[in-house]
């Protein structure tokens, strides 16, 4: 009786937290097609990759219903990075393209070391690495992020987080840190818009 509460408790959390991920992901695709969002290309192909990565190392880890989130959310990237190939930011620097090489390089590390903890530390560096190019374009471009989109990301890796049923180093890791930079980012969008705006 108790396993069944607490397999039904991960289950909504769960659930929970693939229907934020959509709730978040309507009104930033609407604004893409809008022109209002501009995505970095390189910021949504690392995430892309990362969260596959992520994904994978979390299942092998037992995360179960906390894994679902991730991978619903891998083919969010995916379909993003794609819509950012048209309509997204065009100005990719250097430092960029390295980025989107780390997060390459992650898989061999992964596969060579064979330790799923390893991976989600590397896929966590280059996630946060991989937000640092749409920060780079906010700094100047801080109306072409959809901030709304990214706080309720921050409550979908929370319910993600909740619904995890093998807590571990490896297995929470990965949605409370993504938890929080999709905190941070919005709230440096809404200072950079104050900031543009005096």
């Amino acid at each position: 009786m108790i396993f069944s509460t607490a397999f039904e408790h991960k289950s909504l959390f769960a659930g929970a937290s693939i229907i934020l991920s959509v709730a978040g992901f309507i009104p930033y695709f609407r604004s893409i097609l809008a022109g209002v969002t501009k995505p970095h290309i390189c910021t949504w192909a690392i995430w892309s990759i990362t969260m596959v990565i992520a994904f994978a190392a979390q299942i092998s880890a037992g995360a179960s219903f906390g894994a679902y989130h991730t991978g619903f959310s891998a083919l969010i990237c995916i379909f993003i990075c794609l819509l950012a190939v048209q309509r997204g930011e065009k100005d990719i620097a250097r430092i960029d393209l390295i980025y989107l090489a780390c997060a390459l390089l992650a898989i061999p590390i992964w596969l060579i070391t064979n330790t799923a903890l390893y991976a989600i530390l590397i896929v966590l560096t280059i996630d946060i690495l991989g937000f640092l190019p749409t920060i780079r374009k906010s700094i100047y471009k801080p109306h072409e992020e959809n901030a709304l989109a990214y706080f309720i990301a921050a409550l979908s890796f929370a319910m993600a987080a909740m619904a995890i049923d093998h807590y571990s180093v490896t297995t929470a890791i990965y949605p409370l840190v993504i938890m929080m930079m999709n905190i941070a980012l919005p709230v440096f969008l809404i200072t950079q818009r104050r900031r543009l705006a005096r």
